[in-house]
């Protein structure tokens, strides 16, 4: 994995992270999306050890998407 990537991960870990510290007030985070020039980043929580990481296209309905990939089997687990 190119460097740029694994810190890009690293990121959106220590981000999930930090928005998780509010857990307890706001509930457990389900996905969250930021949106780049020219990319958009989805991390999606999958157990309270895992997540989800994908980039798409800027261009993606967001909305579409999310709903598709919460309707995989490992989300109903």
């Amino acid at each position: 994995m190119p460097e740029d990537q694994k810190k890009s991960l690293q990121s959106a870990s220590k981000m999930w992270h930090t928005r998780n510290q509010f857990a307890g007030f706001i509930g457990k985070g389900k996905y969250a999306m930021v949106e780049y020039e020219k990319v958009k980043r989805y991390t999606m929580r999958l157990s309270d050890s895992h997540l989800l990481y994908i980039t798409t296209e800027p261009d993606l309905d967001h909305c579409l998407f999310v709903d598709d990939i919460f309707k995989l089997p490992f989300f109903h687990s």
